[in-house]
């Protein structure tokens, strides 16, 4: 994997930063487009004005794709942005997004897949005993049944006041995503 961290300062002395990650390439990409390009067309902008700078730099990256590294880059410059902002605000940012809670649901999850299933409800077990009310399996195993096999027993151990997520991870096209949801 590869970190991009961005680090956006305003002449005002305040920096934000940002993130972006990759599984192993176009790490380098990222910051060239970041350091090489979107940075200069920063300058001189005011970094509160976040949705603004975001549709600017989207209509600029565009022209050569919507996806991929121009997104990456894009969403390190973004949190970056929004990190000033709520800086400058002297806010949390989750008060500067309208945030009205004081604490949040969180699910366990893990790189699972290729676990036995001992191996994953050992780990589910350990989501649970630290407080998750929800976790996330991932599927995508050789055949359906095996997905069905897994899925059935951490439904099992997490009984039916909990909620189960589960992630392929891209492993599918639209038809067998369907074809194999269904057999779940």
């Amino acid at each position: 994997m590869e970190f991009i961290i961005t680090r956006v300062s305003t002449d005002a002395g305040v920096f934000g930063e940002g993130f972006a990650y990759t599984t192993g390439i176009g790490g380098s990409a990222i910051l060239s487009l970041i350091d090489d390009y979107c940075g200069k067309m920063l300058v001189g902008q005011d970094p509160r004005q976040v949705e603004r700078l975001w549709s600017f730099l989207y209509g600029q990256l565009h022209r050569s794709g919507t996806g991929g590294i121009n997104t990456l880059a894009l969403g390190a410059i973004d949190i970056a942005l929004w990190d000033i902002s709520a800086k400058s605000y002297d806010v949390p940012l989750h008060r500067l997004l309208g945030a009205r809670r004081d604490s949040i649901p969180t699910y366990g999850s893990g790189i699972d897949l290729f676990l036995d299933c001992d191996a994953l409800l050992n780990q589910v077990e350990r989501f649970l005993t630290q407080g998750h009310n929800a976790v996330k399996v991932k599927i995508g195993r050789d055949t359906p049944e095996e997905d069905h096999d897994r899925i059935a027993a951490v439904k099992k151990l997490i009984g039916p006041a909990r909620r189960l997520f589960v992630d392929a991870n891209q492993r599918w096209n639209v038809a067998e995503c369907m074809s194999r949801l269904q057999k779940l």
